[in-house]
């Protein structure tokens, strides 16, 4: 998707949430305290020596808003202001026992109006909720939680899949797809006689490499895919660690596989990780022009 494409859908889902915050702000909130004021409680019980600039920074409170807010929690004996540590030009803030009774009262309200307000969802949707909310925020602030486990059969649909679905992308014809399938299925029923590694982006499936097993002497790489959509991140390179770490401790002495000219990324993973190109040849089956095929070989 275009940047530009991303702007009504972006604007839309703003106005929603920003909907959403002002009915929460209406209902799971009262004049003891309003979600401005709990949100700064929240930023002061969770992190020790926080100071007002940097509350206003998390938050995105001017410095007048929050001194307005400061004021009020200070004179309701919420919060008190001690010198800091680090700089002496600054007061760090931290909650008074009241304000920890507060700040308790008003988590166990809202916490229960959340409840209420999920009745309507089913544990599934639920799911897909959190999924959401957590890829949001960690792919707009970019703070990815990047992992690289290991896989296994229940993990071939997955390979299949996005296998065809890159692949696609790339202008390859569905002569792709059953030739996938059969070497998966072979793999499979030949009891996975290999390792499979799945890279995750915040807890998503987004790209897999494959060692298998050909013979006592030889393995073969294979299913070496990434979703395009979180290129950028390293995944590529972190799978092919992984791989290789494999390969040396398992005292492998020989990998071979088969991939393209076009794939010029994976090309040049492949060289840096020590492989070489070893054969090519040309294939008119799974694109419309000619594809130049290679295989590659890394000895030890």
């Amino acid at each position: 998707m275009q940047h530009s494409k991303f702007l009504t859908p972006f604007r839309r889902f703003n106005r929603f949430y920003a909907n959403l915050l002002a009915r929460f702000a209406g209902t799971f909130y009262n004049e003891a305290l309003t979600m401005t004021e709990a949100n700064v409680l929240t930023e002061i019980q969770q992190n020790s020596h926080i100071t007002a600039q940097q509350i206003s920074q998390t938050l995105s409170l001017n410095k007048g808003q929050l001194s307005v807010v400061l004021k009020k929690l200070e004179h309701a004996g919420l919060i008190q202001k001690l010198p800091s540590e680090q700089d002496k030009r600054a007061f760090e803030l931290v909650l008074t026992e009241q304000g920890k009774a507060a700040f308790m009262a008003q988590l166990e309200q809202t916490d229960a109006m959340l409840l209420q307000e999920l009745q309507a969802f089913s544990e599934a949707q639920i799911g897909l909720l959190a999924e959401a909310a957590n890829q949001f925020e960690r792919l707009y602030t970019q703070n990815n939680d990047v992992e690289i486990v290991a896989g296994d059969w229940r993990d071939v649909g997955f390979i299949a899949d996005l296998h065809c679905r890159v692949y696609a992308q790339m202008g390859w014809r569905a002569d792709l797809q059953p030739y996938v399938l059969d070497a998966l299925s072979e793999f499979v029923r030949n009891g996975c006689q290999g390792k499979i590694w799945i890279a995750k982006v915040n807890g998503q499936r987004v790209g897999t490499v494959s060692l298998v097993q050909k013979d006592a002497d030889e393995w073969q790489l294979r299913w070496f895919v990434l979703d395009s959509r979180y290129q950028g991140l390293g995944l590529g390179k972190k799978l092919m660690v992984a791989l290789m770490d494999f390969v040396h401790s398992q005292g492998i002495k020989r990998v071979v596989l088969s991939t393209v000219q076009e794939l010029a990324a994976a090309r040049a993973l492949y060289a840096q990780f020590g492989f070489r190109p070893v054969r090519e040849t040309s294939n008119a089956q799974w694109k419309a022009e000619p594809i130049i095929e290679e295989d590659w070989l890394w000895e030890q």
